[in-house]
């Protein structure tokens, strides 16, 4: 936040003068108010902002605020001229084009912001209302089927058909997880990362731990969301596919990346050894749908298959939280 964000309010130019390493000295121009002598925190936050090119000049404007947001369009080593003509460019270029881009930002996350609404809306009304007629429905077909003394094949006939309701609601239920929370508060995260493990071993009956270590500082609402869905779509293949007794997840999550572990005792994958995200493409082998995610976060995965089970690799970057263009 510091490195674009220092200085002083309004717009100036940074400038340094001389070519000798020895001798140089920066300048700092103020539109209003003429030439100062900058910070030592100013130039060395203007350094930071070059990454290892060499820096001779930086300009600095505000961009007015749309809403809750503000901006500043930052312009490095400009071609060299009369310093107020260069400012006042560069300052018409970022009042005309900068409140753009920060009300296109906003209403992105507006946009998000009502969709998660609608998705929270819809997990409510199947949890209320699809998820308990069902719920009530089995109970009634179970007394029925307890009280009524019918044939054996129609005794088994309610028995499946009683069955066929647990698992709808069973789907259900993970369909919900899916809708909500489609955002949440990064403080909540463990929380939520502890019932999605908590409902497989009870839905599931395999045995599962958990081993989180989550920084929730390091989290912004849409990671928090996008590893729930991971987590909860390798579990969905573990209960389905592999015929485990026993899960082991492990989240290790601090400022910069997040390490998701997910290992079972399962039959493994259609093949022996370790496979990288490139390799499974390569070889159209592995879970599909994680591994498109892994992909859209630009995160990395690795899975070990054998026949003592399987166990995957997820590392992804977590964002800093702030839009920079």
């Amino acid at each position: 936040m510091a490195r674009y964000f220092s200085g002083p309010p309004g717009d100036w130019l940074l400038i340094r003068e001389g070519n000798d390493p020895k001798r140089r000295t920066w300048r700092l121009w103020l539109q209003g108010t003429g030439t100062v002598e900058p910070s030592p925190e100013l130039i060395r936050h203007a350094g930071a902002l070059a990454s290892g090119r060499d820096l001779t000049s930086v300009i600095s404007v505000d961009i007015p605020p749309v809403g809750e947001w503000t901006g500043r369009f930052l312009l490095l080593n400009p071609s060299k001229g009369d310093k107020e003509s260069m400012v006042t460019s560069v300052a018409n270029l970022a009042r005309h084009v900068g409140p753009a881009m920060l009300a296109k930002h906003e209403n992105r996350l507006l946009r998000m912001h009502v969709r998660a609404e609608e998705r929270a809306f819809l997990a409510r009304e199947l949890h209320d209302g699809v998820i308990q007629s069902l719920l009530g429905l089995g109970i009634r077909l179970h007394m029925l089927r307890r009280r009524a003394g019918l044939e054996e094949s129609a005794h088994d006939t309610l028995a499946a058909i009683e069955k066929d309701i647990r698992d709808q609601v069973v789907s259900l239920r993970r369909l919900t997880e899916h809708l909500h929370p489609a955002d949440l508060e990064p403080s909540r995260l463990s929380g939520y990362v502890a019932s999605i493990v908590q409902r497989f071993q009870r839905e599931a009956g395999i045995a599962a731990t958990l081993d989180a270590t989550l920084d929730a500082a390091a989290f912004t609402p849409s990671t928090c969301v996008e590893l729930l869905r991971v987590l909860q779509e390798a579990l969905a293949n573990i209960r389905r596919h592999s015929g485990a007794r026993s899960v082991h997840v492990c989240v290790r999550a601090h400022p910069g990346s997040c390490v998701l572990e997910i290992s079972d005792d399962g039959s493994g994958f259609p093949f022996d050894g370790r496979l990288t995200l490139d390799e499974l493409e390569r070889t159209l082998q592995g879970p599909r749908v994680i591994m498109e995610r892994v992909r859209a976060l630009g995160g990395e995965l690795t899975i070990e298959s054998g026949s003592s089970g399987a166990r995957l690799e997820i590392r992804f970057p977590l964002s800093s939280g702030y839009a920079v263009a």
